[in-house]
């Protein structure tokens, strides 16, 4: 029945021996692998092909002419089965696997099942082949003269799967990805030499040896499958809306491998997607963003990544979408990666902007409430409390304007930001009042680190006032005590300790503001020492009280002090002011009175600065008072002021003798000064 003498005479039976064996082994290696895409497709593309090698082997060394058709017969089963395997197997690879569903499969085996049926009956309808010669001759497979109807409508139908699958793999010969490129040229340089050489055996131009190249692309398909992965990294079919979506899209497989980048991705990877293609995602990826490796275990959107390399700041939410097929496994994930740098970069101001005070940049009153309440717990006691309150703000913010009490402000907050913690909270509690937060900190250390700011405070300086600030302090040592009541104990040892500080604190910014007003105006500390004399004098022999003279004292010095306000063009112009400049000059008395309005030692003179340029006539500023509305002690410090500003020089005219000035003060008594006053002091002075 067999004759295996003939073997050594047929040179190519030992591949086709060889392509057996290699096919089998390949069967072996995938179902071992079961996890290969479509391993199934490639265990029936490879029966094919064993079938086909088998029988062919067989039916050249077959003897008998009946079992010599019966083999060609089983070897159609392995050429029907093979073009439909192969064309499954590229729509798989080209990443349209999704289009094959169990009815479609029934549906494209249906015309190579009907030819099976019309083959193993061929001899009642002749419908696949007419066999005119009977010889049998070893070593070559039976002359078939005639084929006929049916089998040039399956071979119509087969090889119109094999051109679609060209279509397929060219198309995905045109993939940017490397890897693909080659495992397309590689089927298709499996799919051609046998395609051809079975052209070329219908056309009866050569004799059959498609077995024999279908040798050559199954050792192909092996290296295929076992080097190049093939059906284990495929391509995704191509997806327009994908490809030009602006966000970066990643696409995993379903062991987290990389086998798709969107134009935007390989932009995000610095175009190195032919590098990466293939490899797992948590392999490479920490290489280009900061990640939780579990966070691939879930599906949804996590704010994840922030780019490491090309730009830190950028931070994205990875939105994970899984695909799965019809029986629910997972087939590849979809990773969109949303820029989202700008809408942190807003949240972060926002939250900011909320949470701080805008002008020192310490944290506001309710993110301290929010922390207060977040670190009144057990495991940070003990918990200080700390609370610092600005003496004379206020009477900076009147005297020189907010602006310069803002200074003051900043100045403060850095100098709180340098001696106490990070981890420390720090707040502006209010208008001149901070709070501050000292987890885990006894009492004995916040006070040090009170004396610490004090110290540094005592060399601090604004507009020559010394930088002055009461704090109290409070701890919280038990869980039961109430926050709430150690604030408020922080709060009145500050205020206990500003009462006692308040003298000497006041006393020196009154002693700057006195300072300051000589270095901006003419007011000299000789001319102030002499209004003074002369104030007192003539406030003794007005026959005035201890207190009153105290106040003249104290007016004497600080009347002109609203000057400080107002700008050195106008202050130290050396010429006559214009009447624009004028208006601009005469309200010092207003702002000299807001000053002293807002300190209590000067509160007692704030009516005589106000009304210390109002004339007897009623023809002064600013309220255009008259003879006796206008206070006492104004009149007497507007008679010695003016006296004394008569006989001293200016640089826009040349001091009055005294003389002229006595005659001045006689020629204006009773319309612009207190005739009175005038008199009284014109005693004083023996003239």
């Amino acid at each position: 029945m067999f004759d295996f003498n003939a073997i050594k005479n047929i040179y190519f039976i030992i591949p086709l021996f060889i392509g057996i064996i290699s096919s089998i082994a390949v069967i072996i290696y995938l179902l071992k692998f079961k996890y290969l895409v479509k391993y199934k497709t490639g265990v029936f593309l490879f029966c094919g092909i064993i079938i086909w090698l088998a029988g062919y082997t067989l039916e050249l060394l077959c003897t008998n002419f009946d079992i010599k058709i019966l083999l060609s017969k089983i070897e159609f089963i392995g050429i029907v089965i093979i073009p439909v395997t192969f064309f499954i197997l590229t729509l798989d690879f080209s990443g349209y696997g999704n289009w094959i569903t169990r009815k479609k499969v029934v549906l494209l085996f249906a015309i190579p099942v009907l030819t099976m049926i019309l083959i193993f009956t061929n001899e009642f309808h002749g419908l696949i082949w007419k066999i005119l010669d009977k010889n049998v001759v070893v070593g070559l497979p039976i002359n078939i003269v005639k084929y006929g109807y049916w089998f040039w409508v399956s071979t119509f139908y087969l090889y119109s799967l094999l051109l679609i699958s060209y279509f397929f793999l060219i198309k995905t010969l045109l993939n940017k990805f490397k890897i693909f490129k080659i495992q397309s040229v590689l089927l298709i340089g499996a799919l051609t030499i046998p395609f051809i050489a079975d052209i070329l055996y219908l056309t009866e131009i050569i004799f059959e040896i498609t077995p024999l190249t279908l040798v050559i692309s199954s050792l192909a398909l092996i290296f295929g499958f076992t080097k190049l992965k093939i059906g284990d990294i495929t391509p995704l079919a191509s997806n327009l809306k994908i490809e030009n979506l602006s966000e970066p899209v990643i696409v995993l497989d379903n062991k987290d491998r990389i086998q798709f980048l969107n134009i935007s991705g390989q932009k995000l990877f610095r175009n190195d997607s032919q590098k990466i293609i293939g490899k797992p995602f948590n392999l490479i990826g920490h290489d280009y963003f900061n990640y939780d490796n579990k966070m691939l275990d879930k599906f949804g959107v996590f704010e994840a990544a922030n780019l490491i390399k090309d730009n830190p700041e950028a931070i994205y939410n990875l939105h994970i979408n899984p695909f799965f097929d019809n029986q629910k496994k997972l087939l590849e994930k979809e990773i969109i990666f949303e820029d989202i740098t700008e809408r942190k970069i807003n949240e972060e101001k926002i939250f900011y902007l909320s949470s701080h005070d805008k002008l020192t940049g310490l944290f506001n009153r309710y993110y301290f409430e929010e922390e207060i309440k977040r670190l009144d717990v057990k495991g940070q006691l003990p918990l200080s409390i700390v609370v610092g309150d600005i003496n004379g703000l206020k009477l900076i913010n009147d005297s020189y304007g907010h602006e310069k009490g803002d200074i003051l402000l900043k100045k403060v907050s850095v100098r709180l930001k340098e001696n106490f913690k990070q981890e420390d909270i720090i707040a502006r509690w209010g208008g001149d009042e901070f709070i501050i937060i000292l987890p885990s900190t006894p009492i004995e250390t916040a006070l040090k680190i009170i004396d610490r700011i004090k110290d540094v405070c005592k060399r601090e300086k604004i507009l020559n006032i010394p930088l002055s600030i009461s704090w109290g302090a409070f701890t919280k040592t038990e869980e039961s005590q109430n926050i709430t009541d150690i604030i408020k104990e922080a709060e009145d040892r500050m205020f206990r300790h500003k009462l006692i500080e308040k003298e000497s604190a006041h006393n020196s910014i009154i002693s700057s503001l006195e300072k300051a007003l000589e270095e901006r105006d003419y007011e000299t500390a000789e001319h102030i020492k002499r209004t003074r004399h002369y104030a007192l004098q003539l406030g003794e022999s007005l026959g005035l009280p201890e207190s009153k003279l105290d106040e003249i004292s104290l007016l004497a010095a600080l009347h002109d002090i609203g000057k400080i306000a107002i700008t050195d063009n106008i202050i130290l112009k050396p010429g006559a002011l214009t009447p624009e400049e004028w208006i601009i000059m005469k309200k010092h008395p207003e702002i000299g009175y807001r000053i002293a309005a807002s300190s209590i030692e000067l509160l007692i003179i704030a009516e005589g600065i106000l009304t210390h340029h109002e004339r007897w006539d009623g023809k002064g500023y600013p309220k255009g008072l008259a003879g006796e509305e206008i206070p006492l002690i104004a009149r007497i410090i507007f008679v010695v002021d003016s006296f004394d500003a008569m006989i001293s020089g200016r640089p826009y005219r040349k001091a009055l003798s005294i003389n002229d000035a006595v005659s001045e003060l006689k020629r204006c008594s009773g319309t612009q000064f207190d005739p009175q006053i005038v008199e009284k002091f014109l005693i004083n002075l023996n003239l």
